[in-house]
C-alpha cells in the first residue's frame, strides 16, 4: 500500500494529538500554510521536510517513503515528546532517550501491521510459545 506524504503528515499529527497550529508553530509558518501540506496541494521544501522529520523523530527517508508508515515507538516517560513548550523541550533534552530499531525488527513490525487482528494474535501466541520453550 502506498502512503502519500500528505497522508503521513496527517497520520503523524493526529497520532500524537497535535493540532495543525502546533505543527505550524514548530515550522514557523501559518496553520493555513501547513494545512496545504496535509491536503497535498503543496509540497514542503527539503528544509521543511528536515524540520518535520526532526519534530517527529524520523529520518527524511522514513517520512517520504511511500511504501510504509513510520514506525511508532512508545516512549518510556508519560509525557508528550512533541510538546511545543520550551520548558518541556529542556526537560526532554536532559533525559535524552532514543530507541534504535534493527532492520529485521522494522521489517517484522511492517509485516505484522499487514496481518489481520486474528493473525496478529496467532503470531504473538506462536512467538510466546517459542520464547518460553527456550527458557
Amino acid at each position: 500500500m502506498a502512503y502519500s506524504l500528505s497522508e503521513k503528515l496527517r497520520y503523524l499529527r493526529l497520532n500524537r494529538n497535535l493540532t495543525q497550529i502546533d505543527v505550524a508553530r514548530h515550522l514557523s509558518m501559518t496553520r493555513q500554510g501547513y494545512a496545504h501540506y496535509e491536503k497535498g496541494t503543496r509540497s514542503p521544501d527539503y528544509q521543511t521536510l528536515s524540520k518535520l522529520a526532526s519534530f517527529y523523530q524520523l529520518t527524511v527517508d522514513e517520512l517520504v517513503n511511500e511504501n510504509e508508515l513510520p514506525l511508532e515507538i512508545a516512549y518510556i516517560y508519560e509525557s508528550n515528546p512533541y510538546s511545543t513548550d520550551k520548558s518541556y523541550k529542556e526537560l526532554l533534552r536532559s533525559r535524552s532517550i532514543s530507541i534504535k530499531v534493527t532492520v529485521n525488527e522494522n521489517k517484522l513490525i511492517s509485516l505484522f501491521r499487514q496481518l489481520s487482528t486474528k493473525d496478529q494474535i496467532l503470531l504473538i501466541s506462536s512467538l510466546e510459545n517459542k520464547t518460553w520453550k527456550k527458557e
